[in-house]
């Protein structure tokens, strides 16, 4: 047993198809084969039942999963210790955006980052906080800005900011006529959010039946742009923080008023993978990532 078959047997039980697994490791589908049927020779047992859809852990398989990944942890951590020791920082950091920073950061973040570590690659995903969070949690990514709704995690995640919500329509929209708008007069509005997965939705649930008030979507996406369309377009409503209004192309179609009594808040928060190694490639990414973000809300005035 040696660590190219562990990663081809936890690539292919991801994957579910030694084929796919194949293509993300670039080696051939023939070779992928003979080395997982070795590493199955070696253990004595087989890993996957073989289907015409693909394969699925045998109760050994399932019993081997976990250790493997350990190992194959164990020694990427083991590797970026060694390199980064005594180094600049370099390598590969991944990592996750909401939308409304995306915009704002990737350009001075990857120019930063160029200027003054050229051996640092960037590798960034966009996605509201349940897709980051997903990601965080399989080992995709090393560090993710999010949304958080509620309280805050202080032992595993650091607070940027503490921002409001505001309702966010059409320049000429008749509710948000003024700099504020109460939480009941949302009642009835016709809205566009995210779907239920995003943590708004349970918080808008929750303030709602404390208000006696219907609060629901007559769309939902995942996207942000089409949500944004669909308000210029579509003649609707969402809810969205200032600085994501502020710093989207078309701001000059918008307008906003904050949602008070009470008021919607949302915490920006910078959270770090628990698998992945905190390499110095990270650590200063991560810096870099925080005060841009920061910057950026305390112009906005969020």
């Amino acid at each position: 047993m040696d660590f190219d078959q562990l990663q081809i047997f936890v690539k292919a039980a991801n994957c579910g198809s030694l084929s796919r697994a194949a293509v993300e490791l670039e080696q051939s589908l023939s070779s992928l084969s003979k080395r997982l049927a070795a590493l199955e020779e070696d253990l004595g047992t087989r890993l996957f039942y073989r289907t015409g859809r693909g394969l699925t852990l045998t109760d050994a398989g399932k019993v081997f999963l976990p250790g493997a990944t350990a190992m194959l942890l164990q020694a990427s951590t083991l590797r970026a210790s060694v390199r980064d020791a005594g180094s600049v920082p370099s390598g590969e950091v991944r990592f996750g955006l909401l939308p409304s920073l995306s915009g704002s950061i990737v350009g001075p973040l990857f120019n930063e980052v160029q200027r003054n570590w050229a051996g640092v690659k960037l590798s960034v995903l966009e996605g509201f906080s349940d897709a980051l969070e997903a990601a965080l949690a399989n080992g995709r990514l090393d560090f993710a800005l999010c949304n958080r709704y509620g309280s805050v995690d202080r032992k595993s995640e650091d607070l940027i900011q503490t921002v409001d919500t505001y309702l966010v329509g059409r320049k000429d929209a008749a509710l948000t006529n003024a700099p504020t708008i109460d939480f009941r007069r949302l009642d009835g509005c016709a809205l566009v959010l995210p779907n239920r997965g995003h943590g708004l939705r349970p918080q808008l649930d929750l303030m709602a039946k404390n208000a006696n008030v219907n609060v629901m979507p007559i769309l939902e996406v995942d996207s942000f742009s089409a949500m944004m369309d669909a308000v210029v377009k579509a003649r609707v409503y969402t809810l969205l923080p200032k600085h994501t209004v502020t710093a989207s192309n078309i701001a000059s179609e918008l307008r906003i008023s904050r949602v008070v009594r009470p008021t919607i808040r949302r915490h920006v928060v910078l959270r770090l993978s628990a698998t992945r190694p905190f390499t110095p490639a990270v650590k200063v990414v991560v810096a870099t990532a925080r005060r841009l973000c920061t910057e950026l809300l305390i112009r906005a005035g969020s």
